[in-house]
């Protein structure tokens, strides 16, 4: 996914976020860049519930050393206020192991 002016997953572009189908799994390649050299992807996936809300969070540096990025599940029922920490079902940060 390319998040630009009209990817639907930002949400300052999309504030209700997008609709997924519940009870099937759902694989992300979330990729990073800066500049033209420093790149994070990761591969993660999970299975959406039904009547829950998710979000994921980013965070990380790509542009100084050591360079790195995280991506974390969060998810809470719909109708509730708090977020709690999910997880992903594989997490994969694309690191030397």
């Amino acid at each position: 996914m390319t998040l630009d002016t009209t990817n639907p997953l930002i949400k300052q572009l999309n504030e209700n976020g997008v609709s997924v189908i519940s009870g099937i799994p759902l694989s992300l390649r979330i990729q990073s860049i800066a500049g033209s050299l420093d790149m994070c992807t990761i591969q993660a996936d999970f299975t959406p519930e039904a009547n829950r809300d998710y979000k994921i969070a980013l965070s990380g540096r790509i542009s100084s050393y050591p360079h790195g990025c995280v991506a974390e599940l969060w998810s809470k029922r719909r109708g509730e206020v708090e977020y709690e920490k999910d997880s992903f079902k594989n997490y994969d940060d694309c690191k030397p192991k």
